[in-house]
């Protein structure tokens, strides 16, 4: 499991609370993905690169240079090619699996582009973070399909299931869905949603919103929907403070990365279906902004 916190990335072997190798990253990590085989891939806004590090390795196994210029989001498509959002050049590089050269450049349409998240297709989908924000939708060449802004407020995150729907979360608190190829909304999720911070997908398809809200006793929570319903299964309070990430592990355990009131952070592991946590980690843990387990 790894944290993306301040300062670099966090290492933890699994079931363990303690960092195994400390900080793996120097300079401004700001993106975390996983390859089939379980490399981590670590954007680096300081060095305008993607640092690869095999499982277990300290050291990064390459530096990837290249057309990029402050990443800020990572994805990888079913083919194994990795997508890179740059918000400081308005790009997305596409590199193929073990490769050091783009094997193309995004450009049209993207604007401050802040997560990129890719179906089961291979159709990607860009989040642009300016002016009234938008959703841009690519095909595998790299050809602009479509473009969303019905439903789209300044949002938050990205999300693509199994069935290929779209879920965006938006700063009015609100989650809205897409049908494949569709750019009108499907259906809008506004109970148990406020400032939906991070969307996570679990194997059956039920989609967790981390909601990063805050009141005079309110500290976030996560809510789970069953695909299609607007109502959610259930909520997660215990272990939740401030929620900035959520990643599950190939045995259904759900892991949220908490930013807290006083920042100083935390990991939450819930066992699936659970709604109080089965360990807090804080060893480590410098203001986490996401969490992923590479399987």
């Amino acid at each position: 499991m790894y944290a993306l916190i301040t300062g670099g990335v966090s290492t933890y072997k699994p079931g363990s609370a303690t960092a195994s190798r400390g900080t793996i990253v120097p300079g401004l990590a700001s993106a975390l993905a996983c390859d089939r085989a379980g490399n981590l891939y670590v954007t680096n806004s300081d060095f305008n690169a993607v640092q690869i590090f095999p499982p277990g390795a300290k050291p990064p196994s390459r530096n990837v240079l290249g057309n990029m210029v402050a990443p800020e989001a990572i994805a990888f498509d079913p083919a194994g090619d990795y997508y890179v959002a740059n918000k400081g050049n308005n790009s997305i590089t596409v590199f193929p699996p073990a490769g050091s050269k783009p094997a193309r450049i995004i450009r049209t349409g993207v604007r401050s582009p802040s997560h990129v998240a890719i179906d089961t297709k291979g159709i990607s989908y860009v989040l642009n973070a300016t002016g009234n924000y938008s959703i841009t939708e690519y095909s595998t060449g790299g050809k602009l399909l479509r473009t969303i802004t019905a439903g789209i407020d300044g949002t938050y995150a990205l999300a693509v299931d199994g069935s290929r729907t779209l879920y965006a979360g938006n700063a009015n608190n609100s989650v809205t869905e897409y049908a494949a190829g569709s750019t009108k909304v499907l259906r809008t999720i506004r109970t148990g949603v406020s400032a939906p911070e991070a969307l996570a997908i679990d194997a059956k398809g039920n989609l967790y919103v981390a909601n990063a809200t805050t009141g005079s006793s309110a500290i976030g929570w996560i809510a789970e929907y069953a695909p299609g319903s607007t109502t959610p299964l259930r909520t997660i309070h215990s272990g939740s403070d401030l929620p900035t990430g959520m990643a599950f592990d190939s045995a259904g355990n759900l892991y949220v990365s908490n930013v807290s009131n006083d920042n100083s952070g935390s990991l939450s592991v819930y066992a699936p279906n659970a709604t109080k946590p089965t360990r807090r980690i804080t060893q480590g843990i410098d203001v986490p902004l996401s969490v992923i387990v590479c399987r």
